[in-house]
């Protein structure tokens, strides 16, 4: 930082004004103020979690568990087919995207396009009569 800080000095300077060796000190100290102030700011909006904060994280498995239930009764009131519900599943659940979904099922990605325009069409309506 304090060669960039000379560099910049360098370019701005103007002779006319004073000496370079003042400029520079001071250009160069003042971009280390700034970094400084800037890294006391960023410390002091962080926080470091604590042990007890370790403790009480949510298990995972429980959480996705109560996500693959409440996504199977979201698919059940909608009366998705069934690979409209893999679709789902697999997208709300693993993450997948179109072509992953195709391998794993062995078939063409515009099949599960397919099934995903059909699924969210039905869901939408169903989200609708509730709404």
């Amino acid at each position: 930082m304090g060669l960039i800080a000379l560099w910049e000095a360098q370019q701005q300077f103007n002779p006319r004004k004073g000496s370079f060796t003042n400029y520079a000190y001071n250009h160069i100290l003042g971009r280390y103020l700034d970094e400084f102030r800037r890294l006391n700011k960023e410390a002091e909006h962080t926080t470091i979690p604590t042990e007890e904060f370790w403790q009480y994280l949510i298990d995972e498995s429980v959480s996705s568990l109560l996500d693959e239930e409440t996504l199977l009764a979201y698919c059940q009131n909608g009366q998705l087919s069934e690979n409209q519900t893999k679709w789902v599943l697999y997208t709300f659940l693993k993450g997948f995207d179109t072509n992953q979904i195709a391998e794993i099922e062995c078939v063409s990605p515009s099949a599960v396009k397919h099934w995903k325009t059909k699924a969210t069409e039905r869901l939408r309506k169903t989200a609708s009569l509730f709404s």
